[in-house]
């Protein structure tokens, strides 16, 4: 009645198309897919940092090195309630990762060599989950 589903990104690709995940092998019902607080050193990102944040930072400058050593910047969660048969055979589609484009609730930054995990609970008929 539960799974940990692991997405790993080894490098990312310009221009990436949204990504499908499919989970076989589930018992019939419905599902909350959770995604795990994540948080990111700004250094990941580099420049494109300032597609996120409300100020914009020149890499590698004394407030911008400040900040990556003291804050980690909080992504956001995905959390989705889905179909045991919508996850097996079409699969549900990921938030678009962050490519410089901006950066907001519809958006999930995965740099090169990092991973989401997702938590997955089945929940019971008639038990409701918003999809925020």
């Amino acid at each position: 009645d539960e799974a940990i589903v692991l997405v790993y990104q080894e490098r990312m690709t310009p221009n990436p198309g949204f990504e499908r995940l499919k989970i076989p092998f589930l018992k019939t019902g419905s599902y909350q897919l959770t995604s795990r607080k994540q948080y990111f050193n700004i250094r990941a990102f580099g420049s494109l940092v300032n597609e996120a944040l409300p100020i914009n930072l020149t890499v590698n400058s004394t407030l911008f090195n400040t900040i990556a050593n003291r804050y980690l910047f909080e992504a956001n969660q995905f959390k989705q309630t889905v179909h045991s048969d919508t996850l097996q055979h079409y699969g549900i589609t990921l938030p678009h990762e962050f490519t410089s484009t901006g950066y907001n609730a519809h958006v999930m930054p995965l740099p090169d060599h990092y991973s989401h995990l997702f938590i997955l609970k089945k929940i019971s008929e008639g038990e409701t989950h918003d999809n925020n």
